[in-house]
Formats: structure tokens, C-alpha cells, sequence
């Protein structure tokens, strides 16, 4: 038997019911009403996957039905069209939901149509030779029952097909052309219509937007005062005083500037900029040096594969690298060179999956010694960088460096980094002969003084344990005159070139294969140090020497850029001064440093200035407690499993990664900038050619191997300029748990031993894994993007007027060109660099970015219980702010070009917090036909609490209009964030009225709700803390208990192990643990594990359905079939999508009001039976008290009603969840009448019965029947039917009922359920007389 669906699709169904087969359908099409439904994502599956595949097969239907059909008439063979389509229809995917039908329709007739205007353009044809293309290939490929997107999505009546059925012969042929022009003449309509429609609506908004910027009206809105503070946000001389006798700002003023700005405690803007150039920097330098040492790395691995004896080629490759970087001899190093190279070809006959363009040792030790050199170039030239602080120590570094200008090496010791570090009795007796020959050689008599210095000299140089990398002084890293632990004792004044015992002594960092020792028989000897000590030793002094020059370099800089920027001020708004240009009060003054060698190193040229006293610790770097805290081994382990778990849940997280890459195109869309696919492309090529060496984006965007052609020196140098301008590598969620997992590495620095130091190191090793990489690119990717647009932009300004100014924002700018620029007059190389920093210096203010992130936020983000990814909603916060700010700045330009750009700006703000969301909110509702009652009925009453105040957009309804799918864009758009604390506000203004709360309860509700929404990414818990607190409380967020009193001692351990494994197991893992007592490892042999389980998560699931498993076994957690296509569809787009689980829901609503019944009730019990005495009043009141509570949780329950008949949800199917969960007097709920709560007999005459250890409380029953008896039937906030068939309730306004209870008024053609409750309410009566002795 065949029937016809709604789509007009013919379905044979065999020999099954029609009804049933019907049934079955409306069953799938209510989604969460069915227990046999599949889970959710129909939608997005039909829209990704189902879609596409079902308008690829009718794309061949269509060319097989048009030439079968003239061969019907031909062949005299009335079934051939038939036949070929029931052929089609057993192979083509069901289509059952409006997104699913709009994918099949775009794929049917778009891929044919591209394929053919692209063809007729090769042959030079015009506009209409195009549109000609494209009708014919709609009119080949369209089907029987296809309608025209017109007919279908907006009921066009004429362009419906034409029913063929009852056809035959010439007229059936003729009808099934003429609905095949019907769809192809949509097509050419389509081509010839749209373009300049499109263009023509852009260009109406565009010059729209251009001249309302020109305008004066514009101008003069945001030239107004009302506007000043917005105007002037991110100037770099914020927070410098204009003349002394200006009023310095408050206490409140510098706390926010401290706490909650970039700026912190500097005395501007500018020297924060300043400060973070320097570490912009010095991250360049870092990831030349991590992408040479990721190359060694990848050597070495692959070297190890050899099968080489006793790993041979890797002592080659140390002994090379080694030789050629460090080694005195010229030929020694050029020999080294030459060994990379024949490994280098090694390498790549070993493992051809490498090519060895991509993995070379002798690359990658050129480029060391490049970094090197370069550095080492700039620290001796003064025209380069003039050095200022400790003359004498920087006259002997330069002097030192040319010496070994070829070979330079910083040298350093395990006894500085490592505090557990205890030198072999070989070596520290080795070092004791050699210092005692030295001393001899000097003079020095043998005997027990000498003995004695000896072994104090060196006990002092192993106890200088209180410096490590991070916190060294760069004269501590480079003074190798004399080791400066043992600067008073015998060594003083003396190098340590010639005293190879004693480095050994002290652990030194080398790569040499050679160790000297000492046998018991006193006679000295040579071994061979272990390969991972000389790997380990050669890596660390190749990074102690390139880290610790870029520390001066920097260093140095920063300090001239203050001084530069500080003298380019004027004389009254000069931050730093001398001490005879103060005055002669200095209270309010502080100095910097002091007359101190360490001082004057330490601050260079700052050195002995004065500043104000609140910002000289902006100069000091003086550790907070937070930095104190860290330095605590358990604490800073604590941060470490913070970072681990925010991690585990983005980093290696498909769909996170995939959601990170979309919302950070929201970002651009933010500042307006959108439209160059160019500039994206170009983007996107720089960074893969960044992070993944072995692929790169060629100029055709398409993805190729090593040959694609592209100068990558070119590439490398213009990302090399992103990272020093500080625009990528500085995510916020990414830089948030990156420092947390240093944060707990810097305490760990030095120590080798436990587990938790193994785990941090293996969590620091992963920020050059794949999955980091990506995330990251994705991230770099939009920022290059937004920084290439606004570069454009501020081009275009200088093109389109002559008189624009453009003023200097970035301190090197300042420090380099002057407060007062005109960038016109500047050279092309000059005014290039110029446009560069000021288009980076706006990304950086617009767009998240993690070295912007304030003081406070950084000593949250430190609590190891508190806040997850915190940085990323401050900076939402602060780049909302700062793109207004900016659209405003520039809107008030003298410059109508500049105007322009503001107001795209502002346009792009508007269009992310609100255009987009109601916008894409609209055609969710025109496509599913979901009116926006059914979704804030949804969300007031079924979603979950963090989806209540997002921006779901229907995405799937039923044959009646109800919802059976939403998708939550918020997950997508990131300036949401700044839309929900009012969002939040007003859904509890909207709903508090519709459930006809009281005043002070909607605003109570309004303001803890919107003040949550705020507050929550900042305060909450974090993953961890949050599941280890659970396990303490034993309760989850829902209210649940983790483990029961009965449960076996094993099974408890299992149900906390899986509750606290679930915070950080990564994404991209398979499955989750879980507590079972029929678990994989119940045969262990193991207790602790016998009740462990892992379940596998859907996707895996998913894959088990398609390649044939039983589906019944393939379930969700909550019991429901999977759909294989839509749980694919989720995790390749990294969309969410929620199916409304409604029954479910309601039940938990009906034990919830349950539980809030008897809460209520125990108000009145506990004051009834309490032991005091209380009066017959207190326990009247406590009695109104009670049915207040009772009616809210009742009015609540009643609204939840409401909103599940608004969603398609029968009488049946909403009585059944109630009666489940136990509801007191649901069906009175479900007809919109409320029942009191009435003291049960039991309670009375407890409360009466006085007793040695209680007092009788006396109840006043007549005033609380009154009370009974006016509130019962109080009308509950839903239009149920028993209000609709007659019961009518008046309020009594002269009652003096603390509860303000209506009282019953009969109308005509009241219903039998009032007379049923008046015999009721009479018979309670009855009862209650006779409890008080009443006749």
C-alpha cells in the first residue's frame, strides 16, 4: 500500500496499518512527548546531513524522471515514470522538518545551477545567458514532487504544481514540464533578481550609513559633553594629572584604576602599553625558540625510531648541535653543520611521512644561532640600544659577547634552579681537590683551616636555593666573571672557565658528552654523561642564553619608552621627575630604586626618579599575595588542576574548537568589519603556515603540502610582526588556563620528583599538540583579519581626505613620532610601521584580548575554587565598552571619512547585541510556524536555569506548530553576555506579571536572576571545586544525591571517582565514567574498581548505528533512541540543538512543588507543636504564612500548566506526570483552583495537649477555617477549563485576611465541580465542629 505525506512524498508501507503508520509519524514529530521518540537534533541532521544526501539523489531523479517521461508516451509504457520514481523513493532519506526540506531544495537545484552559470561564463555569455544556464539545469533536475520555494515558504498558490494524478498520455507530459518551468523559471528569477537587489539594499545602506555619518547631526551627538567619557576611554595619557594643582583623583578612582582597568597602577595608559610591548616581545622570541625546539624535538623522535644501537644517531645529533652552537673552534662548528645535514637526510629516509624541508636539524640550529647572534648584536651596539643602569656590568657583558660572538653561551647551574639538587660524593669530592690545588697553587699551607674554607665555600654555593629562572636578576643569569654565591669566599674575583670540577659541582647546564670525576683511588677519570642529561643540559642553556638577552633587550626598551614618552609630556603632566623638580614636599612622592649596582640594573633609567607613591609599584614589580600563594607547592597545585580542567573542556573539545572558531567572527562582525573573504584567506594561510609547518594555505585558499610555492621566509616574518604588535597567541579563555598551569609549574621549577609535578609538566608539554595549535589558529585567525580591516580602513581615510587626522595611540608611536604626528609627513617605511601599530593598538582595544585583562580579574582567576574561563567575560565586558567608545571617538571626528568608520562600527555593535538575535529569532519562527508564546512558555517554564535567559531560536515543530526543536545561539554569539543581566531582568519583570506575582517578589526575582547572570562566570564555582564540594554536600547542582546511605563502601568511591572524573575528562574522549554494579571491571579481582564503569558518549554511539549495531542498545542517557544524522550534524558544526523533554520536566516540577507543599506545611506544624508557649494569633499567622508559600508553589506548578498546553501537551499527557510525582491535588491545579492546606486532626491536638516537657497552645480553629474557607478556590494564574465552564471568583476587599482570599460566587451554568466542592467544604465543616466541641 502506498500513502501520500504532508510533503507530498508517496511512501509504500507495505502491508501496515495507515493509522498506525500515521501514528508513528505525529509520535516522531512530538519529540520529547514519546518514551520511544529519538533524541534530538532532528533538524540540524536533516539540515546538515539528510538534506544535502536526499537533493543529491533527486538531483539524478530529476534527470532520470525528464527522460523516461517523453519515453512513457513513446513507448507506450504508462508505468516507466512511476517505476523510476518508487525506485528513488526506497533510496532517498525521509525528510520529515522544514529546516531538512530548505538543504535538500539548496542542494537539488543549487549545485546544478552553479555548474551551469559557471559554464555559460567560461563561454563569455552575459547576465541572461547565465539565468538561461541556470533554467535549464532547474528544469533538468527537478522532481514530481518538488514545489518552488516561493509555494512552499510563503504559499504562493500560482507556482504550486499542478496534480498530475489523474493524467494521462500528452496531458500528463505536459503538466509535469510545465511544473518543472515553474521551479526553473524560480531559478532564473533568482539570478537575474537578486544580485542587485542584494547589491542594491547594500549600497542603500551603505550610503546611508556614510551620510548619516556626514552629517553634522552625528558629529555634534557625539561631540557632546553627555558623551565625553566615552570619547575619551583608551587615550594614552588617561590618568595623568594636565598641572599640579588639579585635584588628584580619590581613593574610589585609583582602586577601579588599580583593580578594574588596563591601566592598573601606572600613571597612564601609555606605560601600561609600554609594559606589555615588552612581554609582546618577548613572546616573539619565544616562539622562534619553540618552533626550533618543537624541530629538534621531532629530530630526535624520529632518530629514536632508528633501531640504532644504544640510540647512536641521537648522541650524533647532540654532539652536532652542541658543536655547532657553543664549540670555541671554527672548524669544530662548521663540522657540526655538516653532521646536521647528512642526519637531516637520515631523518627524512627513516620516516617519509616527514618531509625533511619540514624537519631539519641543521635548520634548526641555524636558527638558534641566528636568535642568538642577532641579540647578541644588539646588546653590543649602543646606537642599537643604550643600556642604562649598571655601566660597569653591561661594559663587561658587551665585552664578553664579542669575545664569543660566534659561540656565545650563557652558562647555568642545577644548584640555582633546582632546590632538591645534591651533587654526586664523585663530584663534590672532585670539586674539593680542585679547589684545594688552586688554593695551594696561591700559597695556601695544608691543614685543617684549609680543610674547613673549602668546605664552607662550597656549602655556600649549594645553599643559594632561592632563585630560579623566573625570578633571577639578569645579573644573576649573566655575570660569569664569578659565580655570585660564592662571591666572599675564595673564589672571589676569579672565572670559572678553568674549574670544570666545581661547574660539575654546581650542575651545569651543557650538552658536552664528557664528565670528570674522581675514583676512590684518587686517581681522576673521564665518562660519558647520559643522553637525556646532555639533551636536557644543551636545550636549557640554549634557552637561558636567548631568554636572558631578550630580558635586557626588552628590558631596556621599556624603560627608554618610558623615559621617551615621560619627556614628551608637558612640564606639568610629567610622571617621573628628580627630586629638584618636586619641590620641597615629597610626601606624596616616592623614589625608584636607589643608589644600589642591584637597583640600578634592576631599573635602569629609572633608576633614582621619583614618582607619585601609588604608581611606583607599576615600576617595581612588587609580588601580591597571589604571587605569594603560588609560590605554595599544594596551592599552586590546586591552580594546576584548575587549568587542567578548563583545558580538558575547550582545548580538546570538538566542539568547543569548533564553536571557539565561530564566535571569534563575532568579534569583527562587532567593530563592522566584514566583506573582504581576500583578507580572511590571507589570514588563514598565515596562521597554518605558523602553526602547522607541514601544511599551509596556498593563495588559492586550498589546502596543499611543502610544494605549494609560497615564500614562507615571508610569511614566518610578517606573523613575526603579529606576535611583537601583541595581536595573536593572546586568547582570553586559552591565556587564562595557560597561566594557571605555569602558575603551578614556576613552584615546581627545579624539583623532578612526584606526581603532581609530572602532571603539570605533561599538562605545560601540550601547548604544542595539534589540538592546542588549532585552537589557537582559529582564534589568530580573526584577529589578523580584524587587524588587516582596520589597517584598510585607516589607508582609506588617508586616500579619501587629505585634512584627516589620525592621531598616535601606541606609545612607540609617541615615543617614536611625537604626541603630535602628521602621519602624511612621515616617509612610506615610517608611516607604514605607523599604521600598523594604530591598527593592531584598536584590535587590541576591540577585540578580546588576554594581556588586557584587569588586576582583579587575574587575582580571581587565581582562587582555585572560583571562576571558570573569567577572563573571557571580562573582556567581552571591556571590548563591548571599548567598540562604543571608539564608534563614538569617531564619530566625532572633524573627518567625515573617519565618521564613516564609526558609524559601520556602531552598526556592527547593534547588530551582534540585538539585530542578529532577533533577526535570526524572526525566520526561526516564519519557518517553523512556532508563534513566540510556544518559546517564552519554553523557556519560563521547561528550560534549564542557563538557558532560561538565552536566545533560542525555533529550529523544528510538529504538524500543529508546536516546538520540537530550539537552538541556543548563544552558544554562538559571545556579546550575548552582555545582553543577559537585562534579558534576565526583564523575562522575571514578564513573568512575575504573567504569573501574577506580588511587586517586591518580581523585583527580588529581577534583580537575582540579572545580578546572577552578571556575576556567575566570576564567582561561581569552578569545574573541579564544584564537583569536589558536591561530594561533601552529596548533592549536585540539581539537587540530587551523589551517593545513598545503603550504598556498599566500593560503590560509594565509584559514584564520587565518576563525579569528580567528569570535571576533567576531556571532550574529545569517547566515553565518561560512570558507577555500576554490573561494570566492565566487576571481575577485576580489584574492590575499589568493581563498581567503575565507562559508558560510551553519543558520537560513538552514533558510529555503532551506522556500521549496523542493535539501535535498541544505542541510547542516550535518558533512555531515547539515538539519530545517527543529527548527533553527527552536532558534533561537525558544533551546533547545540534542544528537544523539549516536557512530560519530564513537568514531573519534576510536580515533585518539586511536592517537596515546597511540605515545606510550607511545616511553617504552621512547627510554630502548632512548638514547646513554648505561643498565642492563638502567632499560630493564625503562621497558618497564613503557610498557604502563602503553598499558593506561590502552587501558582508556579499551575503556570508550568499553562505553558505545557501552549505547547501542544493534552490533558492526559499533563495529568499523568503530576499523579507520578505525587502532586497534592493536581487536577484542582490543572482547573486553575487552589486548595488549601488544612491542619490534620493529629496536629490540633498535639498543639492542644499539654505535657510535662511542653506547653498547651491554644489554636483559634474559627479564624483559621475562616481563612480556609475565603482562600479556598483562589483563582491559580491559567485559563483552565473549569474556569471557563462557570467558576468565577470576586475579590472580597473588606476581608482582613492577611492572605487576601476570594471568596466563591456561583454564575449561571456553574459546573457540578463547584456543587461538589460546596458538599465537601460542608462536610469539612461538619468535622471541624465536632474537633471544637461545637453543636
Amino acid at each position: 500500500m502506498q500513502v501520500t505525506l504532508a510533503s507530498g512524498r508517496v511512501v509504500d508501507i507495505g502491508d501496515r496499518d495507515p493509522q498506525e503508520f500515521f501514528n508513528s509519524l505525529n509520535k516522531r514529530s512530538m519529540g520529547g512527548k514519546s518514551k520511544d521518540s529519538t533524541s534530538g537534533l532532528d533538524s540540524l541532521g536533516e539540515f546538515f546531513l539528510k538534506g544535502p544526501a536526499a537533493g543529491l539523489i533527486k538531483t539524478t531523479e530529476g534527470l532520470a524522471t525528464l527522460a523516461a517521461t517523453p519515453l512513457e508516451s513513446i513507448l507506450d509504457d504508462p508505468g516507466l515514470v512511476d517505476r523510476t520514481r518508487k525506485f528513488y523513493d526506497k533510496i532517498t532519506p525521509e525528510i520529515n522538518t522544514g529546516m531538512g526540506k530548505f538543504s535538500e531544495m539548496l542542494v537539488q537545484f543549487a549545485i546544478p545551477g552553479s555548474i551551469a552559470a559557471k559554464m555559460a561564463k567560461a563561454r563569455g555569455l552575459g547576465t541572461l545567458g547565465q539565468a538561461g544556464a541556470v533554467t535549464a539545469a532547474d528544469f533538468a533536475v527537478a522532481t514530481h514532487d518538488i514545489e518552488s520555494m516561493a509555494s512552499t515558504f510563503f504559499d504562493i498558490n500560482a507556482l504550486k504544481p499542478t496534480d498530475t494524478e489523474d493524467l494521462e498520455g500528452i496531458e500528463k507530459v505536459s503538466a509535469e514540464l510545465g511544473n518543472r518551468l515553474k521551479v526553473a523559471g524560480e531559478g532564473a528569477a533568482l539570478i537575474l533578481g537578486l544580485p542587485p537587489l542584494l547589491k542594491g539594499v547594500g549600497a542603500v545602506g551603505g550610503v546611508g550609513m556614510t551620510a548619516l555619518a556626514k552629517t553634522d547631526l552625528a558629529k555634534n551627538i557625539a561631540q557632546s559633553n553627555v558623551l565625553k567619557g566615552l570619547r575619551e576611554m583608551n587615550s594614552p595619557l588617561g590618568g595623568l594629572q594636565k598641572s599640579d594643582d588639579l585635584t588628584r583623583p580619590g581613593k574610589i578612582r585609583k582602586l577601579w584604576n588599580k583593580y578594574m582597568t588596563f591601566q592598573g597602577e601606572a600613571p597612564a595608559r601609555a606605560v601600561a602599553e609600554a609594559k606589555a610591548s615588552q612581554l609582546f616581545e618577548a613572546n616573539l622570541v619565544d616562539n622562534q625558540l619553540a618552533k626550533s625546539f618543537d624541530e629538534i624535538h621531532r629530530g630526535f623522535k624520529i632518530l629514536s625510531r632508528s633501531g640504532s644501537t644504544n640510540n647512536t644517531l641521537n648522541d650524533e645529533a647532540i654532539d652536532a648541535l652542541n658543536n655547532s652552537l657553543f664549540n670555541k673552534t671554527d672548524t669544530v662548528r662548521e663540522n657540526g653543520l655538516n653532521a646536521l645535514k647528512q642526519l637531516d637526510k637520515k631523518i627524512g629516509s627513516l620516516y617519509k611521512v616527514y618531509d625533511t624541508k619540514r624537519v631539519s636539524l641543521f635548520d634548526a640550529a641555524t636558527n638558534i644561532k641566528k636568535q642568538i647572534k642577532e641579540q647578541s648584536m644588539t646588546l653590543t651596539d649602543e646606537t642599537k640600544l643604550k643600556l642604562i643602569g649598571d655601566d660597569e656590568f653591561y661594559k663587561n657583558l658587551r665585552e664578553t659577547i664579542n669575545g664569543q660572538m660566534e659561540y656565545y653561551g650563557t652558562r647555568t647551574y642545577r644548584s640555582l634552579r633546582d632546590p632538591d639538587y645534591i651533587p654526586t660524593l664523585e663530584k663534590t669530592q672532585a670539586a674539593k681537590d680542585e679547589l684545594k690545588t688552586l688554593l695551594l697553587n696561591e700559597g695556601r699551607t695544608v691543614g685543617s683551616e684549609l680543610t674547613s674554607e673549602i668546605n664552607v665555600t662550597l656549602k655556600n654555593m649549594l645553599s643559594r636555593k632561592n632563585f630560579n629562572s623566573q625570578g633571577m636578576e639578569t645579573r644573576m643569569q649573566f655575570d660569569e666573571d664569578v659565580l655570585y654565591a660564592a662571591a666572599q669566599g675564595p673564589l672571589k674575583g676569579k672565572k670559572l672557565d678553568n674549574l670544570p670540577a666545581i661547574r660539575e659541582f654546581l650542575g651545569e647546564y651543557t650538552g658536552d658528552s664528557l664528565v670528570t670525576s674522581k675514583k676512590k683511588d684518587g686517581i681522576y677519570y673521564t665518562t660519558n654523561r647520559p643522553l637525556d642529561e646532555r639533551k636536557e643540559g644543551l636545550l636549557t642553556k640554549v634557552q637561558e642564553t636567548i631568554e636572558g638577552q631578550s630580558k635586557i633587550i626588552t628590558k631596556g626598551r621599556y624603560f627608554k619608552r618610558i623615559d621617551d614618552f615621560n619627556n614628551a609630556l608637558p612640564a606639568n603632566s610629567k610622571f617621573l621627575k628628580n627630586a629638584d623638580e618636586i619641590g620641597d614636599d615629597l610626601s606624596d612622592w616616592a623614589q625608584i630604586g636607589s643608589d644600589s649596582k642591584g637597583d640600578k640594573l634592576k631599573y635602569g633609567g629609572l633608576n633614582g626618579k621619583w614618582a607619585r607613591a601609588e604608581h611606583v609599584r607599576a615600576f617595581q614589580d612588587i609580588p601580591g599575595i597571589f604571587d605569594s600563594l603560588a609560590q605554595n607547592k599544594f596551592y599552586a597545585t590546586l591552580l594546576g588542576v584548575k587549568g587542567i580542567s578548563q583545558m580538558a573542556k575547550t582545548v580538546y573539545s570538538p566542539i568547543t574548537q569548533i564553536r571557539n572558531a565561530t564566535t571569534a567572527s563575532f568579534f569583527a562582525l562587532a567593530n563592522g568589519n566584514f566583506g573582504k573573504r581576500e583578507n580572511l584567506i590571507d589570514s588563514a594561510r598565515l596562521v597554518f603556515n605558523n602553526s602547522f609547518d607541514k601544511y599551509r594555505l596556498s593563495e588559492k585558499s586550498g589546502i596543499t603540502g611543502p610544494s605549494s610555492g609560497l615564500n614562507k621566509i615571508e610569511l614566518d616574518k610578517e606573523f613575526n610582526d603579529f606576535i611583537e604588535l601583541g595581536i595573536v597567541d593572546s586568547g582570553a579563555r586559552k591565556g587564562e588556563w595557560e597561566d594557571l598551569i605555569k602558575d603551578a609549574g614556576n613552584s615546581y621549577i627545579g624539583n623532578s620528583k612526584g606526581l603532581s609535578k609530572k602532571i603539570i609538566d605533561l599538562a605545560s608539554s601540550r601547548k604544542s599538540t595539534f589540538a592546542n595549535k588549532l585552537y589557537q589558529g582559529s582564534d589568530d585567525m580573526w584577529k589578523i583579519y580584524s587587524y588587516k580591516m582596520e589597517k584598510g580602513r585607516l589607508e582609506g581615510v588617508l586616500k579619501a581626505d587629505p585634512n584627516a587626522k589620525i592621531p598616535a595611540t601606541d606609545v612607540r608611536n609617541i615615543t617614536d613620532f611625537g604626541l603630535d604626528v602628521d602621519v602624511r609627513q612621515l616617509d612610506d617605511e615610517a608611516k607604514e610601521l605607523f599604521l600598523k601599530r594604530e591598527s593592531a593598538a584598536i584590535v587590541k582595544d576591540t577585540v578580546p584580548n588576554y594581556s588586557r585583562v584587569p588586576l582583579l580579574v587575574q587575582n580571581i582567576r587565581r582562587i582555585p575554587v572560583v571562576g571558570n574561563f573569567i577572563a573571557f567575560p571580562a573582556e567581552i565586558l571591556r571590548t563591548g565598552s571599548n567598540i562604543l567608545g571608539r564608534a563614538v571617538k569617531e564619530l566625532s571626528s572633524e573627518s567625515a571619512a573617519v565618521r564613516s568608520i564609526g558609524m559601520r562600527r556602531l552598526v556592527g555593535l547593534s547588530t551582534v547585541t540585538g539585530g542578529l538575535n532577533g533577526g535570526l529569532y524572526g525566520v526561526g519562527l516564519a519557518l517553523t510556524g512556532v508563534d513566540n508564546e510556544q518559546v517564552n512558555a519554553y523557556k519560563r517554564s521547561f528550560a534549564a536555569p542557563w538557558d532560561r535567559n538565552s536566545v533560542l531560536i525555533p529550529v523544528g515543530s510538529d504538524k500543529d506548530g508546536n516546538i520540537t526543536e530550539l537552538y541556543n545561539f548563544s552558544y554562538t554569539n559571545p556579546y550575548d553576555y552582555l545582553k543577559r543581566p537585562t534579558t534576565a531582568l526583564w523575562n522575571a519583570v514578564n513573568n512575575g506579571i504573567t504569573s501574577e506575582q506580588e511587586l517586591t517578589e518580581i523585583i527580588l526575582n529581577a534583580l537575582t536572576d540579572a545580578s546572577g547572570e552578571f556575576f556567575t562566570p566570576f564567582f561561581g564555582e569552578a569545574m573541579v571545586a564544584e564537583k569536589t564540594l558536591d561530594i561533601v554536600r552529596n548533592r549536585t547542582q540539581f539537587d540530587r544525591p551523589i551517593v545513598n546511605e545503603a550504598d556498599p563502601f566500593n560503590l560509594k568511591f565509584a559514584k564520587r571517582f565518576s563525579h569528580i572524573a567528569e570535571s576533567l575528562t576531556p571532550g574529545v574522549s569517547p566515553g565518561e565514567f560512570s558507577a555500576s554494579t554490573d561494570s566492565v571491571l566487576s571481575g577485576s579481582g580489584i574492590p575499589l574498581l568493581e563498581y567503575i564503569d565507562f559508558n560510551f558518549k553519543d558520537f560513538p554511539k552514533s558510529v555503532g548505528l551506522a556500521v549496523g549495531m542493535d539501535p535498541n542498545t544505542m541510547r542516550n542517557r535518558r533512555g531515547e533512541r539515538l539519530n545517527t544524522a543529527g548527533t553527527f550534524a552536532e558534533s561537525l558544526s558544533g551546533l547545540k540543538v534542544l528537544k523539549p523533554q516536557l512530560e519530564n520536566t513537568l514531573y519534576y516540577r510536580g515533585v518539586e512543588a511536592s517537596d515546597n507543599v511540605r515545606q510550607a506545611a511545616r511553617i504552621f506544624n512547627s510554630v502548632a507543636r512548638n514547646r513554648n508557649v505561643k498565642s492563638a494569633e502567632d499560630i493564625t499567622k503562621a497558618y497564613v504564612v503557610s498557604n502563602e508559600q503553598r499558593f506561590k508553589s502552587l501558582r508556579d506548578l499551575s503556570m508550568a500548566i499553562e505553558d505545557a498546553r501552549s505547547l501542544g501537551l493534552s490533558e492526559n499527557e499533563i495529568s499523568a506526570p503530576l499523579k507520578r510525582a505525587k502532586t497534592p491535588k493536581y487536577k484542582e491545579v490543572m482547573n486553575g483552583r487552589f486548595v488549601p492546606f488544612f491542619p490534620s486532626k493529629e496536629t490540633i491536638l498535639q498543639a492542644q495537649k499539654e505535657t510535662d516537657t511542653k506547653a498547651a497552645n491554644p489554636i483559634d480553629m474559627r479564624m483559621i477555617t475562616r481563612e480556609a474557607t475565603m482562600s479556598f478556590g483562589e483563582r491559580l494564574p491559567v485559563s483552565s477549563p473549569a474556569t471557563q465552564t462557570g467558576i468565577l471568583f470576586d475579590q472580597d476587599e473588606k476581608s482582613p485576611s492577611l492572605f487576601g482570599a476570594p471568596k466563591l460566587t456561583s454564575q449561571p451554568g456553574i459546573s457540578s465541580l463547584f456543587k461538589k466542592n460546596q458538599s465537601n467544604d460542608a462536610l469539612r465543616q461538619v468535622e471541624l465542629n465536632k474537633l471544637m466541641g461545637i453543636v
